[in-house]
């Protein structure tokens, strides 16, 4: 009897073929993502990462994680992330590869390009946020920084906000703001306008949220900024002042690993200005019905987002499934017949 092992190898353009670029469908994958964690069916242990310290955002992280329920799927993202690389190099910042795993054998099933899965992913958390804890009827999003992970988080909010009608950016460089807006008032059918300042993008806006990659000692956005009602989403880390964080009626987390590492939460926790029962709920908390999100019109809500490896593996074994009922990709051999059993 044979027992020749095959995974399936998929390239970015195979991933987006597969629905990897599907904000509808990566929305909804991450929402139940975090009603099976809710439930006890995610296990997730601290990602290791490596940091250098020589040049400023360069790192590599890995994010293992098992999901069960109907998911049922176990695997691992390696990411390596270096800022320098458009400017220097004219390449993306960020590559992420995925190796999805068989939690019965343990053996792999498909290794795969994930950068965009784990782009649509940080989007979706944001979307996710705005369709939960935003105002009913809200209508103006802002978004700091015009990179991927914006673009990523505008397609979000323009599937989870039904009467957004304007979206807002600032990027300290004009040039870079101008032409994102441009492209996507084009691919999102909907107002983009560029703004001249951060806190003009913030003020007046439903939904706010950070994409940027400033550091926590750079931190600037101020709690008067987020008016009356607002949702500020903190997936960038180190966009919120302490007293933004401190002033909101309501914090929402996607976990708590944020207030263990050197980011904005996690500085609040060292310096005693927040703990852990300063938390309102998780997100998966909120999803699966445990716990209310807003309750008023009023409310100002902070969502604070460090980034979970399920939310990776629920897509990629969304898209793999995708793949090979469209007869994607290529199978490639790792034995004929194991060399010892």
């Amino acid at each position: 009897m044979s027992k020749k092992l095959q995974i399936l190898f998929l390239t970015q353009e195979e991933v987006i073929a597969a629905g990897g670029m599907d904000m509808k469908a990566t929305v909804e994958a991450v929402e139940h993502a975090f009603a099976l964690e809710a439930k006890g069916e995610c296990i997730e242990p601290e990602p290791p990462m490596i940091l250098f310290g020589d040049q400023a955002g360069r790192r590599f992280t890995m994010h293992p994680c098992y999901l069960g329920g109907d998911v049922n799927a176990a695997g691992i993202k390696w990411a390596g992330s270096n800022p320098a690389n458009p400017k220097r190099l004219g390449l993306p910042r960020a590559l992420a590869m995925f190796v999805l795993n068989d939690p019965e054998t343990t053996y792999p099933q498909a290794i795969m390009e994930s950068t965009v899965i784990s782009g649509m992913r940080t989007g979706a958390v944001a979307g996710l946020a705005a369709k939960y804890l935003a105002r009913k009827g809200s209508e103006v999003a802002g978004i700091l920084g015009a990179g991927v992970i914006a673009r990523y988080q505008a397609m979000a909010f323009r599937e989870t906000m039904p009467d957004l009608k304007l979206i807002k950016v600032f990027d300290v460089v004009s040039e870079k703001a101008e032409a994102w807006a441009r492209e996507m008032s084009d691919r999102l059918g909907v107002q983009v306008k560029t703004v001249g300042s951060a806190e003009e993008c913030v003020r007046d806006s439903d939904v706010a949220s950070g994409a940027t990659t400033v550091a926590c000692k750079d931190r600037y956005v101020r709690n008067e900024w987020l008016k009356e009602g607002g949702l500020f989403c903190n997936i960038s880390d180190n966009d919120p002042t302490f007293e933004l964080v401190r002033g909101c009626d309501k914090i929402i987390v996607d976990g708590f690993r944020q207030f263990h590492v050197p980011v904005v939460m996690g500085e609040m926790v060292r310096q005693g200005l927040l703990k852990e029962s300063d938390v309102w709920a998780t997100m998966g908390q909120v999803v699966a019905g445990m716990k209310p999100g807003r309750e008023s019109d009023r409310e100002r809500i902070m969502f604070s987002a460090l980034g979970l490896g399920m939310e990776d593996l629920v897509n990629v074994k969304r898209v793999v499934e995708n793949a090979k009922r469209l007869g994607l990709g290529k199978v490639l051999d790792l034995w004929e017949n194991p060399i010892f059993v």
